[in-house]
Protein backbone atom coordinates (compact mmCIF):
# COMPACT_ATOMS: atom_id res chain seq x y z
CA UNK A 1 0.00 0.00 0.00
CA UNK A 2 1.95 3.61 -0.91
CA UNK A 3 -0.89 5.70 -0.21
CA UNK A 4 0.13 8.46 2.83
CA UNK A 5 -1.51 7.94 6.38
CA UNK A 6 -4.70 6.59 4.88
CA UNK A 7 -5.63 4.88 7.72
CA UNK A 8 -5.61 6.73 11.23
CA UNK A 9 -6.48 4.25 13.88
CA UNK A 10 -7.45 5.12 17.32
CA UNK A 11 -7.42 1.77 19.74
CA UNK A 12 -10.17 2.71 22.56
CA UNK A 13 -11.41 0.94 25.29
CA UNK A 14 -11.12 0.14 29.10
CA UNK A 15 -8.06 0.17 31.40
CA UNK A 16 -5.29 -2.89 31.29
CA UNK A 17 -6.62 -4.55 28.04
CA UNK A 18 -3.23 -4.67 26.58
CA UNK A 19 -4.14 -2.10 23.68
CA UNK A 20 -0.47 0.59 24.49
CA UNK A 21 1.30 -3.35 24.54
CA UNK A 22 -0.27 -4.38 21.58
CA UNK A 23 0.70 -1.10 19.37
CA UNK A 24 4.07 -1.43 21.22
CA UNK A 25 4.09 -4.62 19.76
CA UNK A 26 3.47 -3.58 16.89
CA UNK A 27 6.00 -1.09 16.63
CA UNK A 28 8.64 -3.67 17.36
CA UNK A 29 7.86 -6.53 15.57
CA UNK A 30 9.68 -6.15 12.37
CA UNK A 31 12.96 -4.81 14.36
CA UNK A 32 15.80 -7.60 14.72
CA UNK A 33 16.83 -8.75 18.07
CA UNK A 34 19.77 -6.51 17.81
CA UNK A 35 18.08 -3.63 17.30
CA UNK A 36 15.21 -4.41 19.34
CA UNK A 37 17.67 -5.26 22.33
CA UNK A 38 19.08 -1.73 21.96
CA UNK A 39 15.73 -0.34 22.15
CA UNK A 40 15.21 -2.42 25.13
CA UNK A 41 18.31 -0.58 26.86
CA UNK A 42 17.77 2.12 25.82
CA UNK A 43 14.19 2.66 27.60
CA UNK A 44 15.66 0.34 30.91
CA UNK A 45 18.51 3.63 31.22
CA UNK A 46 15.43 5.95 30.59
CA UNK A 47 13.29 4.49 33.46
CA UNK A 48 15.54 2.91 35.91
CA UNK A 49 14.32 1.25 39.04
CA UNK A 50 10.81 1.51 38.19
CA UNK A 51 11.78 -0.77 34.84
CA UNK A 52 8.57 -3.37 35.26
CA UNK A 53 9.47 -6.35 32.25
CA UNK A 54 5.84 -7.79 31.79
CA UNK A 55 5.08 -3.48 30.77
CA UNK A 56 8.16 -3.58 28.66
CA UNK A 57 6.30 -3.13 24.78
CA UNK A 58 3.96 -0.60 26.46
CA UNK A 59 6.95 1.48 27.25
CA UNK A 60 7.74 1.94 23.07
CA UNK A 61 4.34 3.82 23.75
CA UNK A 62 3.74 4.98 27.10
CA UNK A 63 6.70 7.47 27.32
CA UNK A 64 5.47 10.26 30.04
CA UNK A 65 6.96 10.24 33.61
CA UNK A 66 3.67 9.73 35.33
CA UNK A 67 3.02 6.51 32.82
CA UNK A 68 5.74 4.88 34.49
CA UNK A 69 4.12 4.58 38.09
CA UNK A 70 1.49 1.40 37.70
CA UNK A 71 -1.20 2.62 40.09
CA UNK A 72 -2.16 0.51 42.88
CA UNK A 73 -5.82 0.39 41.78
CA UNK A 74 -4.81 -1.20 38.11
CA UNK A 75 -8.18 -1.47 37.22
CA UNK A 76 -9.41 1.88 37.67
CA UNK A 77 -6.77 4.33 36.44
CA UNK A 78 -4.56 2.20 33.90
CA UNK A 79 -0.75 3.32 32.80
CA UNK A 80 -1.73 5.48 29.93
CA UNK A 81 -2.13 9.13 30.59
CA UNK A 82 -2.34 10.80 27.41
CA UNK A 83 -2.84 9.83 23.75
CA UNK A 84 -0.17 8.83 21.80
CA UNK A 85 0.24 8.88 17.94
CA UNK A 86 2.87 6.25 16.14
CA UNK A 87 3.34 5.63 12.51
CA UNK A 88 3.03 2.05 11.88
CA UNK A 89 4.26 1.48 8.05
CA UNK A 90 1.19 3.56 5.79
CA UNK A 91 -0.67 3.47 9.28
CA UNK A 92 -1.14 6.11 11.95
CA UNK A 93 -2.04 4.41 15.07
CA UNK A 94 -3.65 6.49 18.28
CA UNK A 95 -3.31 5.27 21.31
CA UNK A 96 -5.56 6.23 23.76
CA UNK A 97 -5.87 5.71 27.84
CA UNK A 98 -8.55 3.98 29.05
CA UNK A 99 -8.81 4.91 33.19
CA UNK A 100 -11.03 6.86 35.36
CA UNK A 101 -10.22 10.51 34.84
CA UNK A 102 -8.74 10.35 31.24
CA UNK A 103 -12.16 10.91 29.53
CA UNK A 104 -10.62 14.18 27.72
CA UNK A 105 -7.72 12.89 26.22
CA UNK A 106 -9.65 9.15 25.70
CA UNK A 107 -12.50 11.41 23.25
CA UNK A 108 -9.02 13.65 21.67
CA UNK A 109 -8.14 10.50 20.35
CA UNK A 110 -11.49 8.88 19.04
CA UNK A 111 -11.99 12.43 17.28
CA UNK A 112 -8.59 12.27 15.61
CA UNK A 113 -9.63 8.97 13.90
CA UNK A 114 -11.08 7.45 11.05
CA UNK A 115 -10.96 3.49 11.99
CA UNK A 116 -11.78 2.51 15.70
CA UNK A 117 -10.74 -0.54 17.39
CA UNK A 118 -12.25 -1.21 20.62
CA UNK A 119 -10.21 -3.94 22.80
CA UNK A 120 -11.55 -5.58 26.42
CA UNK A 121 -10.45 -8.59 27.68
CA UNK A 122 -12.23 -11.70 27.21
CA UNK A 123 -12.03 -12.57 30.60
CA UNK A 124 -13.90 -8.87 31.41
CA UNK A 125 -16.81 -10.04 30.05
CA UNK A 126 -17.01 -13.66 31.03
CA UNK A 127 -16.65 -12.20 34.73
CA UNK A 128 -20.21 -10.04 34.00
CA UNK A 129 -21.67 -13.25 34.20
CA UNK A 130 -22.81 -14.12 38.11
CA UNK A 131 -23.24 -17.88 39.12
CA UNK A 132 -27.33 -16.99 38.79
CA UNK A 133 -26.98 -15.79 35.49
CA UNK A 134 -26.86 -12.11 35.85
CA UNK A 135 -24.85 -9.80 34.16
CA UNK A 136 -23.18 -6.63 35.85
CA UNK A 137 -24.78 -3.64 36.48
CA UNK A 138 -25.12 -0.81 34.67
CA UNK A 139 -22.36 1.65 36.35
CA UNK A 140 -19.87 -1.40 35.54
CA UNK A 141 -20.75 -2.13 31.68
CA UNK A 142 -21.22 1.84 31.19
CA UNK A 143 -17.50 2.04 32.47
CA UNK A 144 -16.12 -0.32 30.48
CA UNK A 145 -18.50 0.75 27.19
CA UNK A 146 -18.73 3.99 27.35
CA UNK A 147 -16.10 5.23 24.62
CA UNK A 148 -17.50 2.35 23.00
CA UNK A 149 -20.68 4.03 22.36
CA UNK A 150 -19.17 7.21 22.17
CA UNK A 151 -16.89 5.88 18.84
CA UNK A 152 -20.29 4.44 17.42
CA UNK A 153 -22.11 7.88 17.90
CA UNK A 154 -19.17 9.82 16.30
CA UNK A 155 -18.26 7.30 13.59
CA UNK A 156 -21.08 4.47 13.45
CA UNK A 157 -19.56 0.73 13.04
CA UNK A 158 -18.85 0.52 9.58
CA UNK A 159 -14.93 1.37 9.77
CA UNK A 160 -15.27 -0.39 13.40
CA UNK A 161 -12.75 -3.67 14.81
CA UNK A 162 -13.48 -4.90 18.16
CA UNK A 163 -10.29 -7.30 19.93
CA UNK A 164 -10.85 -9.31 22.87
CA UNK A 165 -7.58 -9.12 24.20
CA UNK A 166 -5.60 -11.96 26.07
CA UNK A 167 -6.80 -14.76 24.39
CA UNK A 168 -4.17 -16.45 26.05
CA UNK A 169 -5.15 -16.64 29.50
CA UNK A 170 -8.84 -18.35 28.09
CA UNK A 171 -7.32 -20.78 25.35
CA UNK A 172 -10.59 -22.21 24.29
CA UNK A 173 -13.26 -21.58 22.03
CA UNK A 174 -15.89 -22.32 23.74
CA UNK A 175 -14.95 -19.51 26.23
CA UNK A 176 -14.63 -17.22 22.76
CA UNK A 177 -18.04 -18.16 22.25
CA UNK A 178 -19.84 -17.27 25.20
CA UNK A 179 -17.59 -13.26 25.76
CA UNK A 180 -19.36 -12.97 21.50
CA UNK A 181 -22.26 -13.51 23.48
CA UNK A 182 -22.39 -11.34 26.24
CA UNK A 183 -20.98 -9.11 24.04
CA UNK A 184 -23.50 -9.09 21.87
CA UNK A 185 -25.65 -8.39 24.96
CA UNK A 186 -24.67 -5.04 25.94
CA UNK A 187 -24.04 -3.74 22.62
CA UNK A 188 -26.98 -5.67 20.18
CA UNK A 189 -26.73 -5.90 16.85
CA UNK A 190 -23.21 -4.23 16.35
CA UNK A 191 -21.63 -7.81 17.65
CA UNK A 192 -22.83 -9.16 14.05
CA UNK A 193 -21.51 -6.53 12.06
CA UNK A 194 -17.81 -5.89 13.75
CA UNK A 195 -15.08 -8.01 12.63
CA UNK A 196 -13.96 -9.33 16.24
CA UNK A 197 -10.98 -10.76 16.97
CA UNK A 198 -9.62 -13.00 19.72
CA UNK A 199 -5.95 -12.02 20.42
CA UNK A 200 -3.07 -11.73 22.71
CA UNK A 201 0.51 -10.86 22.66
CA UNK A 202 3.45 -13.23 24.30
CA UNK A 203 6.03 -9.93 24.72
CA UNK A 204 8.75 -12.26 26.53
CA UNK A 205 8.75 -14.14 23.32
CA UNK A 206 8.28 -11.63 20.45
CA UNK A 207 4.97 -13.45 19.42
CA UNK A 208 1.40 -13.50 19.01
CA UNK A 209 -2.24 -14.67 18.33
CA UNK A 210 -4.04 -12.78 15.93
CA UNK A 211 -2.68 -9.81 15.69
CA UNK A 212 0.37 -9.92 12.81
CA UNK A 213 -0.40 -14.15 12.34
CA UNK A 214 -3.53 -15.76 12.77
CA UNK A 215 -2.25 -19.61 12.16
CA UNK A 216 -2.00 -20.16 15.64
CA UNK A 217 -5.53 -21.13 16.26
CA UNK A 218 -6.73 -23.79 14.06
CA UNK A 219 -10.75 -22.60 14.78
CA UNK A 220 -10.47 -18.99 14.47
CA UNK A 221 -10.85 -18.35 9.98
CA UNK A 222 -11.21 -14.61 10.31
CA UNK A 223 -8.25 -11.72 9.49
CA UNK A 224 -6.08 -10.90 11.69
CA UNK A 225 -5.26 -7.42 13.07
CA UNK A 226 -3.17 -6.11 10.48
CA UNK A 227 -5.05 -8.22 7.65
CA UNK A 228 -8.29 -5.96 8.79
CA UNK A 229 -5.50 -2.95 9.32
CA UNK A 230 -5.12 -3.16 5.45
CA UNK A 231 -8.72 -4.21 4.25
CA UNK A 232 -10.27 -1.57 6.56
CA UNK A 233 -7.22 1.36 5.59
CA UNK A 234 -8.05 0.56 1.70
CA UNK A 235 -11.72 0.52 1.69
CA UNK A 236 -11.76 4.04 4.26
CA UNK A 237 -9.72 5.64 0.98
CA UNK A 238 -12.05 4.59 -1.14
CA UNK A 239 -15.16 6.05 0.43
CA UNK A 240 -13.30 9.65 1.46
CA UNK A 241 -11.06 11.72 0.29
CA UNK A 242 -9.89 13.97 2.52
CA UNK A 243 -8.47 17.43 1.13
CA UNK A 244 -8.50 19.30 4.26
CA UNK A 245 -6.33 18.85 7.71
CA UNK A 246 -8.12 15.57 9.28
CA UNK A 247 -8.97 17.51 12.24
CA UNK A 248 -10.97 20.10 10.04
CA UNK A 249 -13.00 17.65 8.47
CA UNK A 250 -14.12 16.33 11.70
CA UNK A 251 -15.10 19.81 13.05
CA UNK A 252 -17.65 20.54 10.44
CA UNK A 253 -19.19 16.81 10.43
Amino acid sequence: MKSENNGYFVFFGPANVGKSTIIGYLLTHEMDERKYQSEVMKIKEKIGDKFQNDRLLSYFVDEAIDEYLKSTDQRTYGTSKYVHIRKFGDFVLIDTPGGVGTNTQRYRGISLANIGVFAIEIQQLLGFVADNGLYANFKTINDFFSSWFVWKKMHGTNNSIILLTKYDLNEDEEKFNMAKEILATIIGDDAQKVPIIPTSVDWNNRSDVNITNNSRISWYKGDSLVDLLRKKSSAFTKQVVLSEPLMMFYNKK
